[in-house]
């Protein structure tokens, strides 16, 4: 929606399809809120299956 928060799981439209992808976050810190529509660039998972904003390399998804 338009005027609330996501927290926790990110919902995103890929160029592969809808991705859910949880526990989004930078280095040095915690992404808690996003908008809808608010674009980011989704990374591959590390180890503990986080997903990582990256450089332009990576694939560009919307919030739900």
């Amino acid at each position: 929606s338009s005027q609330g928060a996501v927290r926790g799981v990110v919902d995103c439209n890929t160029s592969t399809g809808r991705r859910a992808v949880p526990n989004l976050k930078m280095r040095f810190m915690l992404w808690n809120v996003f908008r809808a529509n608010e674009e980011l660039m989704v990374a591959s998972t590390d180890s503990s299956g986080k997903y990582y904003l990256e450089g332009a390399k990576d694939e560009w998804g919307k919030t739900i």
